[in-house]
């Protein structure tokens, strides 16, 4: 019975894992054709702009946020 259990937890984690990698495919898609359309779009400013490379991704950051909401988490003192 435990041999059973161990093999189910394995199949949801590999699942979960396979569901995180399509999430960020898709957003990652998404993002290759979003970014250079939306920098062109910008407002220009008399402000000096600092345009350093990110740690991470756009669809890295989204891919987190997006997990976070599919989670259903919340905490309990909200």
């Amino acid at each position: 019975m435990i041999e059973i259990s161990e093999q189910i937890s394995h199949l949801q984690g590999v699942l979960i894992n396979n569901d995180i990698l399509l999430v960020f495919a898709d957003l990652d898609d998404f993002c290759q054709t979003f970014e250079p359309t939306f920098k062109t779009r910008l407002l220009e400013t008399d402000f000096l702009q600092c345009h350093r490379k990110a740690t991470m991704s756009l669809s890295e950051v989204m891919t987190i946020i997006v997990r976070f909401q599919q989670s259903g988490y919340r905490p309990e003192h909200l």
